[in-house]
């Protein structure tokens, strides 16, 4: 890659993790009017800053293949051609089931957040190393706080405060935090990553985030799991058995055991209770649930909740169609169905279970443990359950380090 150019796509790439997707004025989010952020604001009420940003590195991509005759999308390929299938799937359910245009487009651009990241950066000169890692992180956290400073001092904070603290979006996942603090080799960025992990954590019970703390606590399986000493085939089954017994099961089991984390965001609790039950209604209407309903598509409440509003219903609060759900069956196999999920999810964790045995016992070690812990933690919900851009933005971003430490080595 010319160096120019590479360095015009590292400032890109920057803006587009440094910049909050969301903020504390949830407002903000909704009207895409506030400048301080490229995924707040849209140019002409039309396209985001951030929407502009992909489609020119999207553009570099297009120029390079033409240059070059050829295309090449490396690890990412068996994800790109399943993403290729469930969006002629959901084609063709909004053709002839339900039409939603702007469903269709936010998942092409969802898909847009996750390979283009990806393939900009594939053939750059880029080594993929903790301090490295670091350093996204700190970019990340930055642009959080930022929001936060704005926000708190401007007013207009839609977030509770728990513990009476300043209340703060995630500074950055958590399941990553976990894998930084107990994978990374260097000792100052496990003491960094470590004060990150228990900030983040008091922040989470601040804002009642029980998400990310649910997700922090899951993720300690995922650390143990490439700590032990299992064959290639074991650790593939096992990571596959664990997600869906783990993230799919028991994620959606505890709505409906009682526990202290009732009281907390009822509504919520109530909201996915109902969303799992017209799941269940849904998959039984017209495209089999086996083979699922494609990317870009909506479902119908067949039993309606008492609670209205645009955390339940998207962008369409005043349509008879739903885009979002909340719990992570729905999110699992609506769209890509039980097929689709079972491809995605078992090549991930072949993949994962791969980068994990070629680079022990050497000096990538801990980097490998790192990125191999990252797939079933954090990059198998976002691709399996694609809807945050800034979740596919990272999942492209652990899944180029992935290309690079794999260079010259083979996948299967």
């Amino acid at each position: 890659m010319d160096q120019y150019i590479e360095r015009l796509v590292f400032c890109l790439i920057f803006c587009l993790i440094f910049f909050p997707e969301t903020s504390l004025n949830t407002a903000l989010s909704i009207n895409k009017e506030s400048l301080y952020s490229v995924y707040l604001y849209k140019v002409m009420g039309v396209l985001t800053i951030s929407d502009l940003i992909i489609l020119f590195l999207a553009f570099i991509v297009l120029i390079r293949t033409i240059l070059r005759g050829s295309i090449g999308f490396g690890v990412a390929t068996p994800i790109f051609c399943i993403y290729l299938f469930y969006y002629f799937l959901g084609g063709i359910f909004n053709i002839f089931v339900a039409m939603e245009l702007k469903a269709f487009l936010y998942d092409i651009k969802a898909g847009l957040y996750l390979f283009i990241p990806f393939m900009v950066l594939k053939d750059s000169s880029l080594r993929i190393t903790e301090t490295l890692i670091i350093k996204v992180a700190i970019i990340f956290t930055f642009g959080i706080l930022m929001d936060a400073i704005i926000i708190n001092y401007s007013g207009g904070g839609h977030y509770p405060s728990n513990l009476n603290l300043i209340p703060i979006l995630e500074i950055f996942p958590l399941s990553l935090l976990v894998g930084m603090l107990f994978l990374f080799s260097n000792r100052k960025l496990k003491v960094l990553s470590g004060f990150a992990f228990f900030f983040e954590v008091f922040s989470s019970i601040n804002r009642v985030n029980l998400g990310a703390l649910l997700n922090g606590v899951i993720s300690f399986t995922w650390v143990i799991l490439i700590k032990l000493k299992f064959s290639f085939k074991l650790m593939v089954g096992s990571m596959i058995a664990l997600y869906y017994f783990i993230v799919v099961g028991l994620m959606n089991l505890i709505m409906y055991v009682q526990n202290p984390l009732m009281k907390y965001k009822e509504d919520g609790w109530l909201i996915r209770k109902i969303e799992i039950q017209n799941f269940f209604e849904n998959s039984l209407m017209n495209f089999p649930i086996i083979i699922g309903k494609g990317l870009g598509t909506t479902w119908k409440e067949v039993f309606f909740s008492p609670i209205s509003n645009v955390y339940s219903q998207g962008s369409f609060l005043y349509s008879e169609n739903n885009f979002i759900f909340h719990n992570t069956l729905g999110g699992t196999f609506y769209k890509f169905g039980i097929v689709g999920s079972l491809l995605i999810i078992t090549y991930l964790a072949i993949l994962s279970t791969r980068v994990l045995f070629l680079t022990k016992n050497t000096k990538n070690d801990s980097i490998g443990a790192f990125l191999s812990f990252s797939i079933p933690a954090f990059v198998m919900i976002n691709i399996n359950g694609i809807g945050l851009l800034k979740g596919a933005l990272i999942s492209s971003l652990i899944l180029f380090s992935i290309n690079q430490l794999l260079k010259d080595k083979p996948l299967y």
